[in-house]
C-alpha cells in the first residue's frame, strides 16, 4: 500500500540513558524510490529520511533514528499558499 499524502510528522524517540525529550520531524515526499521502489520523504535538510508504509515510517540506512526501526508516522495536509497547514482527514 503506498501513501497518498505529501507530508508527514515522524515521533522521534529520544536517545536512551539520559531520558532525552521525542522529536517531531516533518518531512515531504520526494521524487527518489527506495527499497520496493516505494517513495521516499525527506527532512527539509536531507539528512532524515524513510520510507513511510501504513502509517509506519521505516528509517533508510543513511539516518540516525537512535536504533529504531519502525516509528509513527502522522499524515500532514499540505500547506496553503500562506504557508498554512490544515489537519487531514
Amino acid at each position: 500500500m503506498t501513501e497518498s499524502f505529501a507530508r508527514y510528522a515522524i515521533t522521534v524517540p529520544g536517545r536512551e540513558g539520559p531520558h532525552s525529550p521525542a522529536t517531531v520531524v516533518v518531512v515531504h515526499r520526494t521524487e527518489a524510490r527506495g527499497p520496493g521502489r516505494l517513495p521516499v520523504y525527506e527532512d527539509d535538510t536531507g539528512r532524515f529520511r524513510v520510507q513511510i508504509i501504513g502509517g509506519v515510517a521505516r528509517p533508510l540506512a543513511d539516518t540516525d533514528c537512535h536504533g529504531q526501526r519502525c516509528l509513527q508516522a502522522f499524515q500532514m495536509s499540505s500547506p496553503d499558499a500562506r504557508g498554512h497547514s490544515s489537519p487531514a482527514l
